[in-house]
């Protein structure tokens, strides 16, 4: 009995390479130069590696990350599968304000928070140390939830 050979998605370009020549295979085909030219060892380093830089991109926006030089962007906890941000200026954070300073969240599911962070609370993170705070509460019935931050200088 003849053994059934396992097909990879290889295997398709193969046999649409094979095809005789029409509109989407045959030399009016508009493939990009650089496309047409790849093999298959490039298509599936490139392809691999967008597909590994896509949950690293995700893991690092967890921590505070420079969103332009007069800023650091913090993402919260994720609570009742939505998150909120929350930029700090990073003149806060260098030289901080001596009352503190209340920062309001980004506007998620129809709601936002407030975060409140203390002077000793920016000298904490203009330090590198790690500061976690919790939002103030959402009042929508039903769905009274907080948020957590954890600020850490990226």
């Amino acid at each position: 009995m003849a053994s059934r050979r396992e097909r990879s998605p290889l295997d398709v370009v193969d046999r649409v390479r094979r095809l005789p020549p029409g509109p989407c295979n045959g030399p009016e085909a508009r493939v990009p130069p650089v496309m047409g030219t790849m093999n298959r060892r490039e298509v599936l380093i490139r392809v691999g590696g967008i597909l590994l830089a896509i949950p690293a991109s995700r893991f690092l926006m967890a921590c505070g990350s420079d969103s332009g030089a007069s800023s650091l962007h913090f993402t919260s906890s994720n609570d009742l599968n939505h998150t909120h941000t929350v930029d700090l200026a990073s003149a806060d954070v260098t030289t901080p304000p001596a009352g503190g300073r209340t920062e309001t969240t980004s506007n998620d599911d129809a709601h936002t928070h407030t975060v409140t962070l203390t002077e000793a609370d920016f000298q904490t993170i203009g330090s590198g140390g790690t500061v976690t705070i919790t939002t103030s509460e959402d009042q929508t019935p039903g769905f009274v939830h907080t948020h957590t931050f954890l600020f850490k200088k990226g």
